[in-house]
C-alpha cells in the first residue's frame, strides 16, 4: 500500500516475514528493522512469539520524522513498555544508530521500493565506500536502482558484485 510516498508492508506479509525469521525459535533477545517506519514488521515479532519473549527488546531507525514518531507512538500503543524499545531517528546507510549494538536476533525490513537514491552520485556515499571496503573499488549503484540496492543491503560491502 502506498500513501503519501510511504511505503507500509500488508500484515500477512509482515507476520509471514516475522515468522520466517524466527523459525524454531520460541524467544529471541532483540529484533531490528533498519527502515522501521510505523514499526509494524517489528510489532509483528510481538505478536509471533509474545512480546514478552523478545526479552532485550525492539530496535529500529527511521529516516522520515513523521513515521519515526508514529513508530515510536505505535509502541506505545501495543503496550510495548518504553524501556523495551529503541527507536532512532537518522538515515540508516549514513548514520547508522545501533551499529555499535550486540548482534540482533531478528532482522528484518521492508525494502524501500522506488525511493530516491543518491547512489553514485553522492560524495557522501562513496567516502563511505572507500573507508569501509577493503578494496574502496566496490561501484555504488546508479541513481536509476534504488530497489535493487535496498534487496541486497550488502551492496556497500566489498564482496565483488
Amino acid at each position: 500500500m502506498l500513501c503519501f510516498s510511504i511505503v507500509s508492508t500488508c500484515n500477512e506479509v509482515a507476520e509471514l516475514l516475522a515468522e520466517i525469521t524466527v523459525v524454531g525459535k520460541k524467544q529471541v533477545n532483540k529484533v531490528y528493522d533498519p527502515a522501521c517506519g510505523s514499526g509494524s514488521l517489528l510489532l509483528k515479532f510481538a505478536k509471533v512469539l509474545g512480546k514478552e519473549n523478545v526479552r532485550q527488546g525492539f530496535f529500529g531507525q527511521e529516516k522520515n520524522i513523521t513515521t519515526y514518531n508514529l513508530c515510536r507512538i505505535n509502541m506505545f500503543l501495543h503496550d510495548i513498555n518504553y524501556e523495551k524499545f529503541d527507536i532512532a531517528h537518522g538515515d540508516t546507510l549514513l548514520e547508522p544508530k545501533h551499529w555499535d549494538d550486540e548482534p540482533f536476533d531478528a532482522i528484518v525490513s521492508n525494502p524501500p521500493y522506488s525511493i530516491n537514491w543518491d547512489g553514485d552520485a553522492n560524495p557522501l556515499l562513496i567516502q563511505y565506500l572507500h573507508q569501509n571496503t577493503t578494496s574502496g573499488n566496490q561501484p555504488l549503484q546508479p541513481c536509476s536502482a534504488a530497489d535493487k540496492c535496498a534487496i541486497r543491503p550488502n551492496a556497500l560491502i566489498d564482496d565483488g558484485l
